[in-house]
């Protein structure tokens, strides 16, 4: 999913996981070519916010 907002999209990826890394977002990237991307966001089962790229964290489903 990606939302737009003034000029940007926003990528957001839901995942029942809880152990992200990085290789989970790499669709992101593919984004980035033709569009502008702002910062990203995975929701999954992780207890704690964590980094998964200096653009994109992992956040839990619960603090949504």
């Amino acid at each position: 999913m990606r939302i737009f907002q003034d000029g940007k999209y926003y990528p957001i990826e839901i995942k029942k996981h809880g152990t992200p890394d990085s290789n989970d977002v790499k669709a992101f990237k593919i984004f980035a070519k033709n569009e502008t991307i702002g910062f990203g966001c995975e929701i999954c089962l992780v207890s704690d916010l964590q980094p998964l790229s200096p653009d994109v964290m992992a956040m839990s489903i619960w603090d949504i």
